[in-house]
């Protein structure tokens, strides 16, 4: 929905305007995001983001005085589990600015007032998202904290492990589907399930059926596989989504209890090798690091910051820097 009262900005002496997106904007995001990042996205990716019937996407854009948008900032609804209470929250995304405007990056620059216009708007006390959290590169968590935006809080180190013929250990077994079904949504139930049952000490982004089919299975334009990897007895099971760029194996998500982690990693190895690909690799961070340490990854170093709004509202102060599980959550940003 469309603000009918933009906030106005005045950079060097000229008006500039601030609106909340709406889907009449599409074409001016898909054009924005060319000219920031040199490609152009594939049919079917706005709605994605932003439709109501995928991501729901929320962002501000600024104009200059001719109308032209200069910068855009978005985030997507993202419901976290915070030692077991639910919050709302907004994860950032789409954060662009035109290359001409880049040199404005100031305090009173494109960047600061999209930022804090979209954080007035939507994140904090009193607000329909109590935080909001993301993964920027160097230059803009720097930015962000220098702004007084942003706080870090952490970092994702890029995991690896080759590729490798190897079997898994009775009695675990393990299945790779092509296709997101009504048999894969019980399967991602299930280790859903069992997954809140043992993170009642995190703050974690929910991860059931639904986020899988909107966030996975709809993407436009690009093939997500699912693994599966499962044991009788004690009942345990968990759940892989990746894809194949680059030339690897990307690991993007994992869904299930600790122990069906090492398994899993086994059988992505597996995966790998009967792709004919090198390795496996994956973002983590915080408690998600923590928990892959024991299967040997090469530590590759760190890829992106985790940063943190300071107008968030968090349910525990003290807990806000030590207790994310963060796993390959950064595909689609």
């Amino acid at each position: 929905m469309m603000d009918d009262s933009p906030l106005t900005a005045r950079m060097e002496e000229a008006a500039f305007s601030l609106k909340e997106f709406g889907p009449e904007q599409a074409g001016q995001v898909l054009a924005l995001f060319h000219r920031a990042f040199a490609e152009t996205p594939p049919r079917g990716w706005y709605e994605w983001k932003y439709g109501a019937e995928g991501l729901q996407g929320r962002a501000f854009g600024l104009y200059d005085a001719h109308g032209h948008l200069l910068a855009h900032y978005a985030g997507f609804p993202r419901r976290l589990f915070w030692q077991g209470e639910v919050v709302e929250a907004m994860q950032i995304g789409d954060v662009m600015t035109a290359p001409e405007a880049r040199a404005s990056l100031t305090r009173h620059g494109p960047f600061y007032h999209v930022c804090t216009a979209f954080f007035a708007h939507w994140v904090g006390h009193g607000k329909p998202f109590r935080l909001a959290f993301g993964f920027p590169h160097a230059r803009a968590i720097r930015l962000g904290m220098r702004l007084g935006l942003y706080r870090e809080i952490g970092a994702m180190s890029r995991f690896v492990w080759p590729a490798a013929r190897i079997r898994l250990a009775w009695p675990w077994q393990a299945e790779v589907l092509d296709t997101f079904d009504d048999a894969l949504a019980d399967f991602t139930l299930r280790a859903w399930a069992q997954m809140t049952r043992e993170q009642t000490q995190s703050i974690l982004g929910q991860r059931d059926a639904a986020f899988l089919l909107s966030r996975y299975a709809k993407r436009p334009a690009v093939e997500h596989r699912y693994l599966l990897v499962r044991r009788a007895w004690p009942p345990r099971q968990g759940l892989a989504v990746f894809r194949v760029i680059d030339g690897r194996l990307r690991w993007l998500d994992y869904i299930g209890p600790r122990a069906a982690l090492a398994p899993t990693v086994t059988a992505l190895r597996s995966a790998a090798w009967q792709l004919n690909l090198p390795e496996v690799e994956t973002w983590c961070g915080g408690l998600a690091k923590a928990a892959l340490l024991p299967t040997s990854p090469l530590d590759a170093g760190p890829v992106a910051h985790i940063a943190l709004a300071k107008a968030s509202t968090c349910p525990a102060e003290a807990f806000a820097k030590a207790g994310w599980w963060l796993a390959g959550d950064t595909d689609f940003l």
